[in-house]
């Protein structure tokens, strides 16, 4: 009876596992993170709007609120 009992906590803990590495592969598989979008790779791979951004990030900064205008103005596409 004994090893019933061990042979039944051994296929559990193996399903368990199975379960929690199958879990993980569909998460893995499915989750994408993007912290900064390919438009703002763009912008601050060219240096003069980098420069641009720059500044008005700086202006945030000193003045607490965003001038939309110069935003707008600097990630508008030529």
């Amino acid at each position: 009876m004994g090893k019933l009992i061990l042979l039944f906590k051994t296929f559990s803990l193996f399903k368990v596992s199975t379960i929690l590495w199958d879990a993980f592969k569909f998460l893995k598989q499915r989750t994408e993170t993007v912290i900064i979008s390919k438009e703002a790779v763009e912008l601050i791979k060219d240096a003069k709007k980098a420069e641009e951004l720059r500044e008005v990030i700086q202006e945030y900064h000193n003045k607490g609120r965003w001038n939309h205008e110069k935003i707008e103005s600097v990630t508008a596409k030529k």
